[in-house]
Order: C-alpha cells, then structure tokens, then sequence
C-alpha cells in the first residue's frame, strides 16, 4: 500500500490547486509506493507551475528512521525531489499490467464555469458565423485586429488565458471554414464529403481538410507552445496512450467498475451509428453507393483518418491544454465538446441543431477518452470510424 499522503492541505481561495489536491488524494489511496510518488510529485510540479501561494504539507512515512516532513515552498531545495524523481523514472518498469486508475470526473465546483463558458461559445460561435469574411478587406482586417488584440490579452492578462486562447483558435477555425468556394481553385470548388464519385475528388477533397485545417492546428500548437502550463499538458496528451487503462461506461461518475479501453470501444461504437439514423437520407445514400468505384472505396478510410487526426489535435489534444488554465482537465472536456459541436452549426456533416448536440455529446466522449488514456490512439480511432459514417452516407 501506498506509503505517502498529504497532510494538512491549506489552499488559500485557489480552486484550481485546490482540485489538484483533491485529485492527488484520491489517486494516492490504495496505490503502490511508486505510484503515490509520481502523484506527489506531479501535484508538486503542477502547483509550482501554477505560481500560486499556498502552503501544501506531503507527510511521507517511506524511511521509518527518519520521517520527512517537506513544505512545497522548499521543494526546490529538497532532497526529496530527487528521491520522488527517481521513483517517477522507474515507474514504467515496475507497474504492473493489472493496475489501471481511473481519470478524475468532471470537478462539480467547476461545472457552473464550465457550463457557462459552453454556453458563451455556442453564442458565439452560432451569433457570428463569419460568412463572406474574404469578400471584403475590411472584415479581413477586422479579423487580424481582433487576433492581435487576443494574443495582446492573452500576454498581458495571465487570468484570461483559457478564453482568449480558445477565442484565437476558434476564430481561425471559423475563419478558415468560411472560405467561399469562388476564392479557391476551381478544382477545389464544389467540394464535399457528398459530392465525392471518383477518385480524383477524394484527393482533392483530403488536401482542401487539410489546407482548412491547417491554420487553427498551427495557431493551437503555438499556443501551447508559448504558455509553459499548456506545453506540459500537451506533452502529456500527445502520445499514442495506454490501451490496458481503466475506463467506466458510460460517463466516469457513474462509478462502473473499470474496463480496459478496448473493451470500451468495441460496446461504444456499435450504440453511436443510431445516433445518425435520424438524419440520414436512405434512398439518396443508397445511389450514391452504387456509384462507388473501388478507388473511392480505398481512398475513404485514408480521409477519414487525416481528418481525424487534425481535429482531434485542435479540438482535444490542443484546447484541452488551453482550457485546463483554468479548469481540471476532466472538466475541460465539456467546454471543449460544445465548442467542437457546434463548428459544425453553420456547415458541418451533420449541422443544425441537431447535429451539433449530437457532435457535441461525443467531442466529450472523445475526450473522455483521450484523458483516460492519457493518449489520443483511441480518440482517432473513434473520430476515423464516425467519420467513414459520414463520408458514406448521405444527410438530410
């Protein structure tokens, strides 16, 4: 059993490490030596990030002869820290296989934030749907002015990081998908998952996702880039991730006992096709197959994957980071999900409201998993596979 836990937390009107230490504390119970050792010390690193002045006691009891008892503000000269980071190093060679924790739920003190920074983006996001931005120079200026003035923000006001962050990658989202098909070479014109008969339409449509996507990916990674808080949470998401992790089905408070992440996928994937029965144009579909030929076919599962892994890097594996400035990551998740729904409001397959909602409720599922697994191969996997729906069938 786990020979550190924390002692006498006393958080000074922070919520933020407040939740980091609840979370330690949690994690900590019940675990290995090693496993606690690495949770201390990422709640350590974590706070010390964060600059906050508080005052945090880590009770270890590991050395019976002579109790340590170290205080977070001398954690930089401690010798503990090189004793926890030792630890930390050794942990993947004696973890075993049957251990898989748990991802913090969404924090409940940090649902009314988060709800109302959801509720704020989709107004946002549905109230200025930038159509016709590249017909005028004047909105394009307005557009530049207003991205300067965010970065402006986001430097000098440490506090509004987590929105004017959000704000810059989604108005390069919004601003990149409202390109009119006349400002494109015309064999990119008239493009769409529906419109795609041969192969040649299916290259184009890939470069087009991709020279569309581009922008908002390249604006999410210099941003996590720059902030030091968002590079780590980056460098811990970007990674192929841990299939033997635990995971609880459906949602991670309704304390399911954890099953490893395949399992999960293969009893998820099969209950989210119905969710498109309702918007999906049967005898329209149905001729579209029969003009299929077999490059298409081929060149479906290659798109669908290339799509998924740019917006799962803009919409997770990069706003997550960006987020968690102010919210856990667990809870990050649900501002994240509506703002990956309702993109797709004004031209998305599906879009509408219904479709956004639909969209949204499984951006969260995505990400639920990508915190689970502390990886994003599971992500993809489910975005490739909702995607190959969407390219194959035809919507009302």
């Amino acid at each position: 059993m786990s020979a550190f836990r924390i002692l006498n937390p006393a958080v000074r009107g922070c919520k933020i490490c407040d939740t980091l230490i609840q979370t330690a504390q949690a994690d900590i119970l019940g675990h290995s030596t090693v496993q606690a050792a690495r949770f201390c010390f990422l709640l350590r690193q974590s706070i010390l990030q964060h600059h906050c002045n508080l005052d945090v006691m880590l009770f270890c009891d590991r050395r019976k002869s002579k109790d340590c008892v170290c205080s977070l503000r001398d954690f930089q000269a401690c010798s503990e820290r090189r004793i926890l980071t030792q630890q930390l190093t050794c942990m993947q060679s004696v973890k075993k296989s049957s251990e898989r924790s748990l991802p913090a739920a969404p924090s409940l003190n940090e649902l009314p934030v988060a709800i109302l920074f959801s509720l704020c983006s989709i107004t946002a996001i549905v109230m200025l749907p930038l159509q016709g931005l590249w017909a005028s120079n004047r909105d394009i200026a307005l557009l530049g002015t207003t991205l300067i003035f965010l970065a402006l923000l986001t430097w000098r006001l440490p506090k509004t990081r987590f929105a004017t962050t959000v704000a810059m990658v989604v108005l390069t989202w919004q601003a990149a998908m409202a390109v009119e098909p006349q400002h494109l070479p015309e064999m990119f014109r008239d493009l769409g998952p529906q419109q795609i008969n041969n192969a040649s339409a299916a290259t184009n449509l890939l470069v087009l996702r991709v020279g569309m996507i581009l922008p908002a990916a390249l604006m999410t990674l210099v941003l996590c880039c720059w902030l030091p808080d968002c590079r780590h949470e980056l460098g811990s998401l970007l990674k192929f991730g841990d299939w033997r992790r635990g995971i609880s089905w459906p949602l991670p408070w309704w304390g399911v006992k954890p099953m490893p992440i395949w399992v999960y996928l293969l009893i998820g994937i099969p209950f989210a096709f119905p969710a498109f029965l309702p918007v999906i144009n049967w005898e329209a579909s149905i001729q579209r197959w029969q003009q299929l030929s077999l490059s298409v076919i081929l060149m479906l599962p290659v798109l669908a994957f290339f799509n998924a892994v740019l917006e799962e890097f803009v919409f997770r594996i990069g706003l997550l980071p960006l987020l968690s400035q102010s919210l856990s990551i667990a809870t990050a998740t649900i501002p994240a999900a509506a703002i990956f729904g309702f993109v797709h409001f004004h031209g998305g397959f599906p879009n509408g409201w219904f479709g956004s909602l639909l969209l949204a409720f499984g951006g969260f599922m995505l990400g639920y998993l990508i915190v689970a697994q502390r990886g994003f191969s599971a992500a993809v996997l489910w975005h490739m596979l909702m995607d190959m729906i969407v390219l194959c069938f035809t919507f009302r």
